[in-house]
Formats: C-alpha cells, structure tokens, sequence
C-alpha cells in the first residue's frame, strides 16, 4: 500500500475533487501530484463530508445580499467572471471563487455569509469559497455562469448599467492589472474567452476616447492593452470606488 498524504491534504483533494475541479487543477494547486490526487478523487465518490460543508454553507448563506444589485454584488460578480468557476459533480453545483489573497476574500466571505477555507499549495496557499444553494447557482447561471467557462464566457446578462462600474473594477481584480514601465503607469487585460475581452474592451471604448492595442497573444490568450494616457483616463472612470472592496495590490501602483 502506497504512503499516504497528510490527512488535511486528503481531505482538500476530497473537497476541491467534489466542487467540480479536475484532478489536473487539483494537482496544480495543491502540493501532490495528478496520480495521488485521482487515488482520493476516486475514494471521495463514496465519502459525503464535502457535500455535508456545502449543505452548511449553503445554510449560512446571506440570501439577501443577492436580492437586489449593488456595487459590491456586481463586484463579487466581476470576480466570479474571472477568477471563479461553476462546479458541477455528482453531488449538484457550486459556485466558487479561489484567489491568493486572504484578506479579500475573508471580507467577501463575511459579507455573503459562507466560510473562507485555506489551502496549502506547492509554494504558497489559495483561499476559497463555494456557494451551493441552488436558487443562488440558479442566478449566476442566468446572468451566465457555466461550467468550462474559460473560453466562452461573455457579458453578464442583465447587469445593471449603474453597476457596471463596480463589476469592471471585480473584472479588473480578477485579470487586469496596473504596472509601471519607465515610470509611466500602464494597464493591462487578458482573458482567454475572445468574446469577453472584447465586451470589456468594447466598455472602455465606449465610455473614454482611448486607443490602446487588442490581440491574440499565443493563440491563446486575449489581451489588451493602454498607455500612460489612456491608462489615466481609465482610472478617472473607475473612480471613486463605488465597492467596499477592492484588490490593494492592484490599485496601489495608482
């Protein structure tokens, strides 16, 4: 009989393999490799504690935040658009949201009222959160949302136009960036879903007179890009944060 992982990490392939993520992105995130996580993925088909945390997670969940648009929802929603994914096993879907930082997605996680789980990867850790009750996957599956979204994801439908700011601003934590070049601050964008970026693109456009370039980098990926100037005009549209929210590292270079 072969080693065993540590019972915490056994139970993090449990939980993750359960949420609807493959054994590749599963070994990617945690600190074992694809065989070890299809040995625990494979035992977890018979164990129920990962649908006993969604039960309870969908128990405590803060339906009300849901209820009517806000600048903070249609940020959760911009996150959600990039960093999150629907998740669908044997055991229904979720709705979940992985990213680095702690501190973010703590708040978020308070606010809507569902725990904040940290794991141990390879180099670092990832915190996440799942939304399992079914009228909420309901509700980003009608704005959208849906399973395998990388490539295909597109403007959420409906989104209020006085909200859009605070969804680009989720979008811009999730896969944007500000850095600095030169001295000069700039900003860039990338989505691997071609129709997206260019809806964001599109949003910008039509808001600001900017340039900027858009293309396909590596057959892949979608990026785009602005300059100093146009990079500013972006920040004066995007200002003042109309969330409680927001990504430090990001924004900081501002």
């Amino acid at each position: 009989m072969g080693t065993r992982v540590a019972p915490e990490i056994e139970a993090n392939i449990r939980e993750l393999y359960a949420s609807g993520l493959s054994c590749y992105r599963i070994a990617e995130i945690l600190p074992v490799g694809r065989t070890t996580v299809l040995k625990y993925a494979v035992e977890s088909r018979t164990i129920s504690e990962a649908s006993v945390l969604a039960r309870h997670a969908s128990s405590s969940l803060n339906k009300d935040f849901f209820r009517s648009w806000s600048p903070n929802l249609a940020y959760l929603v911009g996150l959600i658009w990039t960093d999150g994914y629907l998740g669908v096993s044997t055991r229904g879907k979720q709705v979940c949201l992985a990213m680095r930082e702690e501190d973010l997605l703590s708040r978020i996680a308070d606010a809507i009222g569902v725990p904040c789980k940290k794991y141990k990867t390879r180099d670092s850790y990832i915190c996440r959160i799942t939304m399992g009750l079914h009228e909420i996957v309901e509700w980003f599956e009608d704005l959208g949302l849906h399973s395998g979204k990388s490539y295909s994801i597109e403007w959420p439908r409906g989104l209020p136009a006085n909200v859009e700011t605070g969804f680009m601003r989720g979008v811009i934590d999730g896969d944007g960036s500000f850095y600095r070049s030169r001295g000069r601050v700039l900003f860039g964008f990338v989505s691997a879903s071609e129709t997206f970026a260019r809806e964001f693109r599109d949003w910008i456009a039509s808001r600001l007179d900017v340039g900027g370039s858009f293309f396909c980098e590596k057959d892949r990926y979608w990026r785009f890009r602005l300059g100093a100037g146009d990079t500013a005009k972006l920040r004066a549209c995007l200002a003042p944060n109309p969330c409680d929210w927001h990504l430090k590292r990001k924004w900081k270079q501002l």
